[in-house]
């Protein structure tokens, strides 16, 4: 098929008043937010583009489905499938409602497994079709937009279909993760029910396609971010009335954005990692309007805040994080951040209520590090498990293996260091490194060993009609072939975290106690050690990276004492540094 035009949508949001100059009135603009949308947190892209249009005198209304279908196959149903590995099963009922169910027996199996007999998966799609309609019927929509992230794709083109079946003359857009180019060309080519993908950034595209001069072409161009503090502060009004019991207590969070992009990534970019496709470039609000943005959310809603940048600003941690530590209420915060931070850092994050983050750490092997392209160490790692563990601050966090150029002392290396720190917070899981779209795996694949690169098999359920060009272009997932494969320590690495799960549930592990000095739980029995003064000074020291050098002359310990302290589980070394590993019970106030 010909190729698709992509106009580029500049940085600068759309003049209104020009554009409605000499045209027809504004569209009715309703935004859905469909299945796989995680039912405990808010879809930051419905809320702000519906947000900025109401902003922008434009009729918009929001339609959250996913609540609907969590309620009709059961919240137990829906969560277990949003967390079924890579969520491309998720898609699979929708895909079976677009192109009928698949010929062969083991996805037929699978969509037995996640969703029923065949009656019951009918049913359910039926239902939540007759939903949509009433919503769309009511809301009377020009331009209906969804989103394809969380595993949305299938579940969106399926109801566009719906819609464009009783309503042609209804205009859809498709934005998200999914619409990134090429995979938006390919959507387009391959479901006529779509009239336009955005690939990018949405909110100058979907402002265009609101009046009545949109851009020429299907396929929309938006890699710049607008300016950041233009946007106004989302409202979720709608959202939280649709999730009615959903929304009881603490259970969602509402999602916001401090920043777009990745400035580690500019610079380095980790080689598994496919976010931000070709919108790396890293830019963020002021910090007096992330402050602001925070405390009106919470003011607003009570509700705690999830921030959906992909790495948090170095200006925001050393002054958003302190300013919103000066209030006496705050919502509990969630960030993803890079974890090379210092003490102060963690300490001004504990004020905040920044209660949990994702500071991808990857692994504990320096040399594995290095071939990620992390920018840290294992002892830069540990030191941050450590201050969140004293802080009492949650860190989510997968251990990856299956990295080119590992070698099984990585692992070995890694095993024994496992059983040395059970009091530090182990990881969720253990998984093969994966090769996504935008990643330097998936565009360099052969520097990394694999001679060629498939999309999951998972994609051609989804879309069968896709040649294998067209599913290549489509897929966001790939399986490297020939390649780096999990060696025989996966077992046992998994075996050992599970084991260190364990540990961390029974409170095992080194400690500082005010009163009883160091103190070593073991599966409820303790054994406190009788430090005299000179070794009492090196953990006094050490509770930070310390240079050996200068720890030996600040103490006067000679290094083949400090290295039987390490024998014995008390200090870690890596090259020239030291760190202890133990917990302090109270740690001190800065």
């Amino acid at each position: 098929m010909p190729a698709l035009s992509l106009p580029v949508l500049g940085s600068g949001l759309l003049n209104l008043d020009e554009s409605l100059s000499a045209g027809a009135p504004p569209k009715r603009v309703l935004l859905l937010c469909p299945p796989f949308q995680p039912i405990t947190l808010s879809s930051l892209a419905v809320a702000q583009l519906a947000t900025l249009l109401r902003s922008r005198n434009i009729a918009c209304s929001e339609a959250y489905l996913h609540f609907d279908f969590a309620r009709l196959i059961g919240e137990d149903k829906y969560c277990l499938i949003t967390d079924a590995g890579s969520g491309l099963k998720g898609e699979l009922l929708f895909a079976e409602g677009l192109h009928g169910t698949p010929e062969d027996a083991e996805t037929q199996d699978q969509l037995s497994q996640l969703y029923g007999p065949y009656e019951e998966r009918s049913r359910a799609l039926a239902q939540l079709g007759d939903l949509c309609m009433a919503r769309v019927d009511a809301e009377k929509p020009d331009l209906v937009g969804m989103s394809t992230s969380f595993n949305q794709l299938l579940p969106s083109l399926w109801l566009a279909r719906l819609i464009k079946q009783k309503h042609p003359q209804i205009q859809i857009v498709l934005g998200g993760a999914a619409c990134s180019e090429p995979m938006g060309q390919r959507v387009l080519e391959g479901y006529p029910d779509i009239d336009y993908a955005v690939s990018g950034f949405g909110e100058q595209a979907l402002l265009s396609l609101s009046v009545s001069n949109p851009p020429k072409g299907r396929l929309l161009q938006g890699h710049e971010a607008p300016v950041l503090d233009d946007l106004p502060v989302p409202e979720y009004e709608q959202f939280l009335l649709e999730a009615g019991d959903f929304a009881a207590g603490t259970k969602i969070a509402l999602t916001f954005e401090s920043s777009r992009g990745c400035w580690w990534g500019q610079k380095n970019h980790c080689t598994f990692c496919g976010l931000n496709g070709v919108e790396m470039r890293f830019t963020a609000k002021s910090n007096q309007r992330v402050v602001s943005e925070i405390r009106t959310l919470w003011d607003r809603y009570g509700r705690n805040l999830f921030a959906t940048d992909t790495i948090m600003s170095r200006e925001h941690l050393r002054t958003v994080m302190v300013d919103l530590g000066a209030f006496e209420t705050r919502p509990a915060l969630f960030y993803e951040v890079k974890s090379n931070m210092s003490e102060t850092d963690i300490f001004a994050l504990k004020r905040a209520n920044a209660t949990t983050l994702q500071p991808g750490i990857e692994s504990l092997s320096t040399h594995l590090l290095t071939l990620l392209k992390k920018g840290v160490s294992t002892i830069r790692n540990l030191a941050l498990l450590k201050w969140c563990r004293e802080r009492g601050i949650n860190v989510l966090w997968n251990l990856l293996c299956a990295i080119p150029g590992e070698k099984s002392e990585d692992y070995d290396q890694q095993l024994l260091l496992f059983d040395k720190i059970p009091q530090f917070q182990p990881p969720h899981d253990v998984n093969p490194v994966r090769i996504d779209r935008f990643s330097p795996y998936h565009t360099s694949y052969s520097d990394f060993g694999w001679e060629r690169i498939e999309p999951f098999a998972e994609y051609h359920w989804l879309h069968p009609h896709f040649n294998d060009e067209a599913l290549n272009d489509v897929a966001y997932h790939f399986k490297g072939i020939g390649g780096i494969v999990p060696g025989r320590y996966l077992k046992r690495l998994r075996s050992a975290a599970k084991e260190w799960k364990e540990r961390f549930k029974q409170n095992d592990g080194l400690f500082v106690d005010p009163e009883q000095g160091l103190v070593r739980n073991e599966s409820g029995h303790g054994m406190r050690y009788g430090l005299p003064p000179a070794l009492q000074k090196v953990v006094d020291l050490t509770h930070d990276i310390t240079p050996i050098d200068k720890l030996m002359a600040d103490t006067g310990c000679p290094r083949t004492v400090i290295d039987q302290l390490a024998k014995a589980n008390i200090l870690y070394i890596e090259g020239d540094k030291v760190l202890n590993l133990a917990i302090r019970v109270k740690p001190p106030e800065f």
